[in-house]
C-alpha cells in the first residue's frame, strides 16, 4: 500500500515493516579513554576561569560531548563525595564511641570512690547513665544522634 505516487518516497508502514538490513552510515569516531580523561582535566581546569561555551570553543569539541563528559565528571565527584562522607562517619563513630566508653569509665571510678564529696559521686553517676544512654543511642542510630542531645549534664 502505497499512499505517494512518488516512487522516491515511502510510506510510514513501508519503512517500518521493511527496515534495512545494514547500517550504510558509518558509526561515530569514538575517543579513546586516555583522550576522554585528558579532556575531563581539561574541562575541570578551565571550568574556573571560563563558562561552559568558552570550554567548548577553547577544547574545540560539540556541545553533546562536552556536557556528556561534565555530566559523568559529576556523578564521579558524587560518588567520591559520598564515599568520603562515609568514611568520615565511621571514622568519627568509631572516634564517639570510644570518647563515650572512657567517659562512662571515668566517671564510674569517681561514682565508686569514697573520697569524692557526695555531689561529685551523684554527678558523676549521672553522667555514667547518660554516656551509657549516649552509647546505646550511637549504636542504634548512628553518630548524628546526639546532635540534639546533651548526653552529659553541666
Amino acid at each position: 500500500m502505497q499512499v505517494c505516487k512518488n516512487k522516491k518516497s515511502k510510506s510510514l508502514t513501508q519503512t517500518h515493516t521493511n527496515p534495512p538490513l545494514t547500517i550504510e552510515r558509518p558509526r561515530g569516531n569514538r575517543r579513546s579513554e586516555a583522550a576522554e580523561l585528558r579532556i575531563q582535566k581539561d574541562i575541570f581546569s578551565l571550568s574556573s576561569n571560563h563558562n561552559d561555551l568558552e570550554i567548548m570553543s577553547l577544547l574545540k569539541i560539540p556541545n553533546q560531548t562536552y556536557y556528556r563528559i561534565k555530566s559523568k565528571m559529576y556523578e564521579e565527584a558524587k560518588e567520591l563525595w559520598q564515599q568520603t562522607i562515609q568514611e568520615s562517619i565511621e571514622y568519627r563513630g568509631l572516634h564517639l564511641l570510644n570518647s563515650l566508653n572512657f567517659a562512662s569509665r571515668v566517671n564510674q571510678e569517681i561514682a565508686l570512690d569514697a573520697k569524692q564529696s557526695a555531689k561529685d559521686r551523684i554527678e558523676a553517676s549521672i553522667n555514667v547513665v547518660n554516656a551509657q544512654e549516649a552509647l546505646f543511642s550511637v549504636m542504634k542510630y548512628g553518630p548524628d544522634v546526639l546532635k540534639h542531645t546533651n548526653w552529659i549534664s553541666g
